[in-house]
């Protein structure tokens, strides 16, 4: 069956005038594979109504993306036909859109533009919420800031890079990265004896971002560990010193492994959310909206119609893990019959947190009213509990709209 098939492709490609000498060959496109990358900054952040340098404080941990095979090359009568996969050509750049507050923190982050692979991950707008310019002079909107994607690093380069990613779980939802350790040192893991860490209860924890630190280490044949340096870091050097100090301190059953990679996770410290959302108008301005508002969407019409779904799960889960706060503010109608309509949604400091509360209202219960409701507004706070447990987080629902939330 295979023959007849490859003779009626040869037949058709002659019937088209493709010359008889022309070479068919077919090689398979490779199996898509993970890449490694890292975001060098460029020069600083243009804004509409200002500009800043950018901290060398601010960097973002490695990450992982898969290359997709290019599109076939064309080819004409005379040249051999030749299918072949490769990575595409992509724009090397990844920028962020935000806005910052006259306290310096950032808010409304969201890819603008770049490589397409990167704009829909949401570890690095989330990472970068926890960043803070410092007090300002006036709150500065529309800015982008550029970071030029490296992936160039050879195989030893990009071991510990390709370590870091997956040990922080920075890289895109559906990839499996492989453990880019050797077998050995993969083994070492089964033949602890005697495991280390250090003091939790003595660390600083940085609000909103974790620290992390990937050493190379050696077993030895009788099992203790010898430390061979700092590979990749990003913390208070206190903290990396504890962490550097138990993980030398392990000991394993006898059994040499060189050249091993080992790291520590300091997990974020809780990041509130203090600033508002929405609004942005006069005292007078607000006054008369709340005053609208009462007139087509009732409170107390609303609060007997409405019955909010919370949804714990729905909390923004890179949100949640690096202990980041939000608050989201909707608008939206309610038809007689009882089904909404979102007209506007707005969130900080994450767009995440209005698609969120979005998902939640559309599946909330409205019971069928006379009139219907128009106008209505609901602002919901996304708040970690004190234990900081993001199996824990969960919104909240204010149900009026003080001044001073937006």
């Amino acid at each position: 069956m295979r023959q007849a098939v490859a003779v009626i492709v040869a037949l058709s490609f002659l019937a088209a005038g493709v010359s008889a000498q022309a070479q068919i060959t077919y090689q398979p496109a490779p199996v898509t594979k993970t890449q490694v990358f890292t975001l060098e900054p460029r020069d600083g952040v243009t804004c509409a109504n200002g500009t800043l340098s950018w901290p060398a404080a601010f960097t973002f941990p490695a990450g992982l993306i898969a290359p997709l095979p290019a599109p076939k090359p064309a080819t004409s009568n005379s040249d051999p036909i030749v299918f072949r996969g490769s990575p595409v050509a992509v724009n090397k750049v990844y920028t962020l859109g935000f806005d910052v507050l006259a306290n310096g923190r950032m808010s409304n982050i969201r890819p603008v533009g770049g490589d397409y692979r990167l704009s829909a991950n949401e570890f690095l707008p989330t990472w970068a919420a926890s960043w803070n310019f410092g007090a300002q002079p006036k709150a500065l909107t529309g800015c982008k800031m550029t970071w030029d994607i490296k992936t160039d690093y050879t195989p030893e380069a990009a071991k510990p890079l390709m370590y870091e990613a997956a040990f922080l779980r920075n890289f895109a939802s559906g990839l499996k990265p492989a453990d880019p350790r050797s077998e050995d040192c993969k083994a070492v893991d089964r033949r602890i004896r005697l495991n280390a860490y250090p003091d939790r209860q003595q660390m600083r924890r940085t609000p909103g971002r974790s620290q992390w630190l990937v050493l190379r280490t050696d077993v030895q044949a009788n099992g203790k560990v010898k430390v061979g340096g700092r590979l990749r870091a990003s913390g208070e050097e206190a903290n990396l010193e504890a962490v550097e100090k138990a993980l030398s301190q392990r000991a394993y059953y006898p059994g040499e492994a060189a050249e091993c990679l080992t790291g520590y996770v300091i997990p974020a410290d809780g990041l509130p959310w203090t600033g508002g959302v929405g609004d942005d108008g006069t005292e007078a301005d607000k006054a008369n909206k709340e005053a609208e508002e009462e007139k087509t969407c009732p409170a107390e019409a609303r609060r007997a119609a409405m019955t909010f779904s919370y949804r714990p799960e729905y909390y923004p889960t890179q949100a949640s893990r690096l202990g980041i706060e939000g608050i989201a503010l909707l608008t939206f109608d309610v038809a007689p019959w009882g089904q909404v309509r979102i007209k506007s949604s707005t969130s900080q400091p994450l767009p995440q947190f209005a698609q969120a509360a979005s998902r939640m209202l559309t599946q909330s219960s409205f019971k069928p009213t006379d009139r219907g409701l128009s106008g209505c507004r609901l602002l919901v706070r996304f708040v970690l509990d004190k234990d900081d447990k993001p199996e824990a987080a969960a919104p909240e629902v204010s149900e009026g709209l003080e001044r001073n939330d937006f």
